[in-house]
């Protein structure tokens, strides 16, 4: 398991690039973070694998020479929250949708601060990818967990995408640095900027199309469409081995809500 260390209190599973990735289906890019608080330690999801997750937290806790305190999940999905046992003796954070899908002695919040003023980590509900969806920052090392609302090593997937579209803009507005997606690499602002520019140039697009009556299939042939921002990046299109074409997923999604 690799580790990257992207600021002196934050440590997380997702590598600097995209080269550094092992693996490609979603159990295996998920990121795992460690926020080290004066006063504990924050971990922020928990991924799939047991194993894995056991791994990190023993490291963390022998690295920061402390225990940790809190278990966020930025949503419920299998790949976030299946090795969830790993951390049965410490306080878990979950919005009120996500806790009916796992089993866990949880502690439900819409909005969850943790840490003293000069420290402080805010756990967010925000939906968009899934109706339980929520984000973590840390300000005072300009980081931002995102969850599945931003990924950066498959396309989009929508939900909800006018919830998605207002949060980058949300984003685009705070102090971040470091932004760790729900999977893939750790990216930066202009990353962000580029996606929330993608997909407002498609929509636009598909909106003239739409007024032309075409159907999905010749849509997805037509010269006008935007090039994907990050076509080059090499699971884009595959996004994992189980799960194929996520690039026109996204395109048939804002075909029909245009």
């Amino acid at each position: 398991m690799n580790f990257n260390q992207i600021t002196p209190h934050v440590i997380t599973t997702a590598p600097k690039t995209i080269n550094e990735l092992t693996g490609t289906d979603p159990s295996e890019t998920v990121a795992l973070t460690c926020i080290n608080l004066p006063e504990a330690l924050i971990i922020v999801d928990c991924g799939a694998d047991t194993e894995k997750a056991k791994k990190f937290r023993y490291i963390m806790e022998e690295h920061f020479n402390k225990e940790i305190s809190h278990l966020l999940l930025t949503h419920a999905h299998w790949d976030h929250s299946d090795a969830l046992n790993v951390f049965q003796d410490v306080s878990v954070v979950i919005s009120k949708k996500g806790a009916t899908k796992i089993k866990a002695d949880i502690k439900v919040a819409e909005s969850f601060t943790i840490g003293s003023k000069r420290n402080e980590v805010f756990f967010q509900v925000s939906e968009g990818h899934s109706p339980d969806s929520a984000f973590v920052l840390y300000p005072s090392d300009k980081v931002l967990i995102t969850g599945d609302n931003l990924l950066s090593c498959y396309a989009q997937v929508f939900s909800n995408g006018k919830i998605v579209l207002d949060l980058y803009r949300h984003w685009e507005s705070l102090d971040v640095k470091h932004i760790i997606p729900g999977h893939g690499f750790v990216v930066d602002k202009d990353y962000l900027m580029n996606v929330r520019a993608y997909f407002e140039d498609l929509i636009s697009v598909l909106k003239k199309l739409e007024s032309l009556g075409l159907t999905i299939n010749q849509v997805l042939k037509h010269p006008d469409l935007p090039e994907y921002c990050y076509k080059d990046h090499a699971l884009w299109e595959e996004g994992g081995r189980r799960h194929t074409g996520w690039v026109n997923s996204g395109i048939k999604y804002w075909y029909r809500h245009v």
